[in-house]
């Protein structure tokens, strides 16, 4: 059952750190500074596929992962967030067409901010970008989920309430007029299926403009029960290409691009697709 799990003890934690700041404020007339809250752990399990997690508290990083899972309870032994990497992901190759998501190894942990977002691959502590967040869902790297065993803790903590006194103020967000651009007429796409399999699909991108794009690629890809949408996102120096490996596709597919200045304006220049 993928219900979504609140994290009310989260809450009751904060409040009892910031009524503890409160007074020790009023006894030394200092203006302290919060400490980041941390979440109470959420387990995610090997044996399903997406499970949603909401949080009364925003969150706005995973600060550790702990524990082991494995796609093949019976051949493989429990791996971290990174997946069956070097011996193990090289046995596993000819079975990539069960993976989730082909781009990452299997038994990777995904994460997504919600239905209908891109997901990605956390390995250890991340960021959340553009910050807060307050539903996450996650899963592990498989399809065939019959055989797995396992699961991984995810402790996330919450954002600080109160700046240190002494703090500067934060600099005002950069203005996507001065970061963003149009990306129309930048990317050429050649799209084909693999003649060595029926099930994959290549879709390769290249920038054919002198200034950087960030790409939103979405396809279609099918399921034990049905069909579903994924997005990946990619940044594409000038002249720059790179080919997308789809598994189980159903040929069609969708993307968006847009001029992103560097690293730092992507989480700005992304908001402004219309893709999910």
């Amino acid at each position: 059952m993928h219900g979504i799990r609140h994290r009310r003890r989260l809450a009751a934690v904060v409040a009892a750190v910031f009524a503890r700041l409160s007074a020790a404020t009023a006894l030394t007339g200092l203006l302290l500074a919060a400490t980041p809250v941390q979440a109470e752990c959420v387990e995610v399990s090997a044996r399903e596929g997406w499970q949603d997690f909401a949080f009364l508290i925003p969150v706005d990083r995973i600060s550790r992962i702990t524990g082991g899972w494995t796609v093949d309870r019976a051949n493989y032994t429990p791996v971290g967030a990174g997946g069956h990497v070097g011996d193990a992901g090289k046995k596993l190759e000819p079975f990539s067409a069960y993976k989730y998501d082909t781009a990452v190894p299997f038994g990777a942990l995904l994460v997504s901010e919600g239905e209908g977002f891109p997901h990605y691959a956390v390995t250890g502590p991340a960021r959340f970008e553009p910050g807060q967040v307050s539903n996450l869902r996650m899963r592990i790297n498989d399809t065939g989920l019959g055989d797995n065993d396992g699961s991984l803790s995810v402790c996330l903590e919450a954002a600080s309430r109160t700046a240190p006194a002494s703090a500067p103020p934060a600099a005002a967000p950069a203005d996507d007029t001065q970061v963003c651009s149009s990306g129309e007429g930048c990317i050429s796409v050649r799209d084909r299926w693999n003649e060595e399999s029926d099930t994959e699909f290549l879709t390769t991108f290249a920038n054919g403009c002198d200034k950087r794009i960030y790409l939103r690629y979405c396809h279609e890809i099918e399921h034990e029960d049905g069909t579903d949408w994924t997005c990946y996102d990619h940044a594409l120096s000038p002249g720059e290409r790179q080919t997308q490996h789809t598994f189980f596709a159903t040929g069609r597919w969708k993307w968006e691009a847009i001029g992103s200045s560097d690293t730092t304006s992507d989480s700005i220049c992304r908001r402004k697709f219309q893709l999910r």
